[in-house]
């Protein structure tokens, strides 16, 4: 495989050049606009900000447990 550019290639990003999808930082160095974000970007960034909210959840049960052992540690000590 090699890594040659094609004319084609070239030309595609002359193409997205005038579009402004890419931008040229420096004479070989390109990036690339992430434009706004699709519907299927934004379902995967709302499942994702409830996976996080599920796992607060789950580590917050977790210390009130271990909080609830350790009092009843202290009281069978006493």
């Amino acid at each position: 495989m090699s890594n040659r550019k094609t004319k084609k290639d070239e030309q595609r990003l002359m193409d997205e050049l005038k579009e402004g999808t890419v931008y040229q930082i420096a004479p070989r160095v390109f990036a690339v606009d992430p434009g706004t974000p699709t519907e299927k970007d934004l379902l995967l960034r709302q499942e994702i900000a409830l996976m996080f909210e599920d796992i607060k959840l789950e580590l917050e049960q977790m210390r009130r447990v271990l909080e609830g052992k350790k009092r009843s540690r202290k009281k069978k000590e006493r």
